[in-house]
Order: structure tokens, then sequence, then C-alpha cells
């Protein structure tokens, strides 16, 4: 499993970007009441959006089990986004010009700001929540990012931890009764791959007459616990 910590820090990246989204959604109710001073039937579908958008955020802070659903949180969350903007662009009846198909089309898609980096005391007052929700939608992207690299991390972590106790132990078969290994209530023994270097060790200490072979078959049974 990925470590909790890891895991913590995600899940507190969507809260945040959460709760941004939130604001913008408070942003956006306050300057429909202030400016219009009445709400339509498109208020309730971008409010729709909105709720939709903080919801597949806040799932990854309860549902949060396998590493890659903060990212398929992230694309619904961006999915939804791109929905508001063909949704938006039928309400012009398709006809755009260049200029508002990248102002509402592109930057609309991806969260940004059509103003910024306008950061005028009337944008702060009227649009402020299409800041937050871009600073919202970096966030979640960040947290998802982390989510795969940590759980990327983990598994090979995982696969190098069981690779190297598996290349720690050798099998030995059990041997003859006049073999110089042998264990008679085995049918199979493991041996450390520490134990055969020491051996071998010795095997070359024998070769090159710096021991007895008396004192090569002591250590070898020390060795081997005989």
């Amino acid at each position: 499993m990925l470590e909790d910590a890891v895991k913590n820090q995600v899940r507190i990246l969507f809260s945040v970007a959460a709760g941004l989204t939130a604001i913008g959604l408070f942003t956006y109710t306050n300057l429909i009441v202030r400016l219009v001073q009445q709400v339509d039937t498109h208020y309730f579908i971008s409010s729709f959006f909105y709720i939709l958008q903080i919801g597949a955020l806040l799932s990854v802070v309860f549902l949060y089990k396998r590493n890659f659903y903060p990212l398929i949180a992230f694309a619904t969350y961006m999915g939804l986004q791109v929905i508001y903007t063909v949704y938006n662009f039928s309400r012009f009846g398709g006809s755009w010009t260049a200029d508002e198909f990248f102002r509402f089309g592109i930057l609309q898609g991806l969260t940004i700001p059509i103003n910024f980096p306008d950061l005028s005391i009337s944008y702060l007052q009227y649009s402020s929540g299409e800041l937050t929700q871009f600073i919202g939608t970096i966030l979640a992207l960040v947290g998802a990012i982390m989510a795969l690299a940590g759980g990327n991390k983990e598994g090979r972590s995982e696969y190098s931890m069981k690779t190297k106790e598996n290349s720690n132990r050798v099998f030995v078969p059990a041997g003859n009764a006049g073999s110089p290994v042998q264990h008679s209530t085995q049918a199979s023994s493991y041996m450390s791959v520490d134990a055969l270097d020491q051996i071998e060790r010795l095997g070359d200490l024998l070769k090159k007459g710096l021991i007895t072979k008396e004192e090569f078959e002591i250590k070898k049974r020390q060795i081997l616990g005989l």
C-alpha cells in the first residue's frame, strides 16, 4: 500500500482544491446576485457542474485506496469542465470568434482565468472565483501525480525487497549419509548466501595454503551449524 504520509498529503491537496472550487461557486453566485439580480436556468446548470466537480475532488478524501484513483478523480473533474465549456458554446449557437474560442473554449476548458493575470480590484471582486478554481486545479493535478509517483515507487520497493529476499535464500538439497552437508530431519534446507560466500573464501584460503584442511573443515562445520 501507498505510505500513509503520501496518502494524507494527496487527500489534503484534493480537499484544498475542493474548497477553492467551492469558493469559485460562491463567487459566481455572488456575481449573479449583485449584477444580474436574478437566477435563471443557466445559473442552476453552472452551479450543478460546480457541485459535481467539488464532489469529484472530495471523493478522493473518502474513497482513495488505489494509487490511480486520484488521477481518475482529476480526469472526472476536468471532463466536467470540458462538458460545461461545450454547453456554453452551445448557448451561443456555436458561433464564437477565434478570440472567444480561445478565451471561452480553451482557457475556460482548462479552468485558466479568462482575464488572467488581471489582478485589479474589480477583477478580484467579481471574478476571483476563476483564479481560486485554477489554483485548485493545479493542486489536484499535483496530488494525482504524487499518488501515481508514490504508488510506482512503492511497487518498485516491494519488488526489490521480494527479489532481495529470494536471492538471499539458496536451495541446498539434502545430502546422502556420506555427504559433507547432511540433514536427517528434512528433505531439503536453505542456506544463506553469506554462508556460501564464507565457505568459498575459506576454500580460496585453503588453495593458497593459508589454512590447513583440518581448519577448513572445522570452520565450514561452524558456518553450517553442524
